[in-house]
């Protein structure tokens, strides 16, 4: 999903196009999702917030779905029905670089033996890189990296015991 304003950021760049450790956050998830073994075809759904977006997902040879930007439920109903998608589908915000395809792989795993018909994956913060996420070693270095860790030590905390109870082993 790369269609939102991402007014909060408060830039005149879109958010998907946001640059992260010189790349934009859009292509590290459809880097993840390129090299997902479970996965066997992606759209980038982009709406009228996103045309540069959408201009990078040309010229990238990714497909997209533009919708009407009428918010984000919305539009992933929108984007399934214009793209007459059948079956299970897994939606990933634009702005996750720390995604990785063994992550996915192993939440689209745990959905096929579920039984369940969605499934909502949180992730505490204090559990990334048990599940597969990795923070690429610039994130944990210097000043930047100190702080990241102790802003999200006590987040991660309390992440954890609100999610204990309903945790499903990944």
């Amino acid at each position: 999903m790369a269609g939102g304003k991402g007014k909060r950021m408060g830039l005149p760049v879109e958010k998907p196009l946001l640059l992260f450790l010189g790349k934009p956050l859009v292509d590290w998830v459809v880097e993840a999702v390129q090299s997902a073994e479970k996965i066997s075809e992606f759209y980038v759904v982009t709406s009228t917030n996103t045309p540069e977006t959408e201009k990078r997902c040309k010229s990238k040879g990714w497909k997209f779905l533009r919708t009407d930007a009428k918010g984000y439920h919305d539009d992933l109903k929108q984007a399934v029905q214009d793209a007459d998608l059948m079956g299970a589908i897994l939606t990933i915000p634009a702005d996750l670089p720390a995604i990785t395809s063994k992550f996915l792989d192993k939440v689209i795993s745990s959905f096929e033996v579920s039984g369940k018909d969605f499934l909502a994956v949180f992730v505490p913060i204090g559990r990334v890189s048990v599940w597969g996420f990795q923070f690429p070693q610039q994130m944990n270095t210097g000043a930047y990296g100190t702080r990241f860790q102790e802003s999200t030590s006590s987040m991660a905390q309390e992440s954890s015991k609100r999610a204990k109870s309903r945790r499903v082993p990944l």
